[in-house]
């Protein structure tokens, strides 16, 4: 027998397992992701229902406020961590994820302190008398809300990149539960001590504990690199200059996306500022669900397809815009014909203005579905078009809102958050024809949808008032 023959050669280590292929798990992906959305949607229509019957609405305006502020803080420091996860090459290294989760502790403890210095801020004006007074800015409690609610954002800081790989790898099943579990466990908690204290801090608890089991479950729960603190330079390098246009981008959009509230708070009584975020909350229940798929689920596909198959970007853009187009055109009708009806089902006397609101911010979602356009600009390395957009929004949004106001009030201010994002849009359509992505026909094609929706809604109300 030959000697080469009597060597042992070494075990070929075991090879991985096939990738399914993208469009299963694209499909998988999102459909996982619809679930947590509806479901989430349902946990949070509960609370709503649970919560306006302890609360009164005064405190609804308090956490629009509290809210807002986080959000804005925490877009102001977005400097694209998720992103980076997901676009970069490098994205599944140990070093890159490392290095990004540190950036993430960091981040979400600055967030903190941001918002507790801002509630102080809020406090010292209030008492110098300097806030509106009858004003949400006026009530005593907000600055401590404020503070208390952003500690999430520090808690959150913790959570594992196992979540972004998941993400990376469109594996949205586990990630999807974590979701659930931890928002069933916040609103359990907000039921109990709103119950027993019918107090606004019930409210916070909830956000704090759904925090606290999110975080814990991501690192317990889902397989993947351990994380530790490291920060590795070249990778910070990396992450910076991706970063860059992902965080002006986020520091102008959650000005477009929040002034709304900013500017409802100075002119708005709290109770009416609360009804007003019950309207807006029904809305989003349809734009949430544009974020998600759009935010996760696309933007992982297209980077995916930037990355191996660049040739099938038009072929999976157009796949994935129409029925995303059919489903907010045609929930932007139903929720015009049907507004009214939807709040005074789901609410009593004291929100029934909320139904008008509804119905005029339904016409927000026509221009929603544009977003998907955001995530294909990120994915092609092209996050400065979306700079262009949230710069148009923010400066259309901040002349259009005084403006209504001044000239029609209440309804006209709302008028202008409806309809603010119109010039953004039609830059998107001028970006998406530089890369052979625009169809006029395509845009008209879809239309008939939101007809659709409207006499479904319309029918419903006359159906049920009659």
């Amino acid at each position: 027998m030959p000697v080469s023959e009597g060597v042992m050669r070494p075990a070929e280590p075991p090879k991985a397992p096939p990738k399914a292929s993208l469009k299963s798990r694209t499909l998988r992906a999102g459909g996982w992701t619809v679930v947590a959305h509806l479901a989430g949607q349902v946990l949070r229509l509960v609370s709503s229902l649970v919560m306006t019957r302890i609360l009164v609405p005064e405190m609804f305006g308090v956490m629009a406020i509290a809210i807002v502020v986080q959000v804005i803080v925490a877009l102001l420091s977005d400097i694209g961590l998720r992103q980076a996860i997901v676009q970069n090459p490098r994205g599944n290294a140990p070093e890159f994820l490392d290095t990004a989760w540190s950036l993430q502790v960091v981040r979400g403890w600055i967030i903190w302190a941001v918002c507790a210095l801002i509630g102080l801020a809020m406090f010292a004006l209030a008492r110098s008398g300097w806030a509106p007074v009858g004003t949400v800015y006026a009530v005593a409690v907000l600055p401590a809300i404020i503070a208390s609610t952003a500690l999430s954002s520090a808690i959150n800081g913790f959570a594992s990149t196992k979540v972004l790989t998941a993400n990376r790898e469109l594996d949205m099943s586990k990630v999807t539960r974590i979701e659930l579990i931890a928002q069933l466990s916040g609103l359990l908690l907000m039921f109990a001590i709103g119950w027993l204290t019918r107090s606004i801090w019930s409210v916070v608890a909830g956000v704090l504990l759904t925090s606290l089991v999110s975080v814990a479950l991501s690192h317990g729960w889902l397989k993947g690199h351990r994380n530790r603190f490291r920060f590795d330079p070249g990778c910070v390098k990396e992450i910076v200059a991706f970063g860059r246009w992902i965080f002006v981008s986020s520091a102008l959009g959650v000005l477009a996306i929040n002034g709304d509230r900013l500017f409802l708070g100075v002119w708005l009584s709290a109770s009416l500022l609360g009804i007003y975020a019950i309207a807006l909350n029904l809305t989003t229940v349809v734009e949430g669900l544009a974020y998600k798929l759009f935010g996760t689920v696309s933007f992982a596909v297209f980077s995916e397809a930037h990355r191996d198959t660049p040739g099938r970007l038009r072929e999976l853009f157009f796949r994935m815009r129409l029925p995303a187009d059919v489903v907010f055109l045609a929930a932007a009708g139903f929720l015009y014909g049907a507004g009214q009806l939807i709040v005074d089902l789901l609410y009593d006397h004291r929100y029934a203005e909320a139904g008008a609101m509804l119905q005029i911010l339904s016409f927000g979602l026509f221009f929603t579905r544009y977003s998907l356009s955001g995530s294909l600009y990120v994915a092609l390395g092209k996050p400065q078009y979306q700079t262009v957009v949230q710069v148009m929004n923010i400066v259309s949004m901040f002349a259009l809102i005084p403006t209504l106001y001044a000239l029609y009030g209440v309804p006209g201010a709302i008028w202008a958050v409806a309809l603010y994002r119109l010039p953004s849009s039609i830059a998107v359509l001028v970006f998406n024809r530089r890369h052979g992505l625009q169809s006029a026909l395509f845009e008209f094609a879809v239309l008939p949808a939101w007809a659709a929706g409207w006499a479904l809604g319309w029918g419903l109300s006359r159906l049920v008032h009659h």
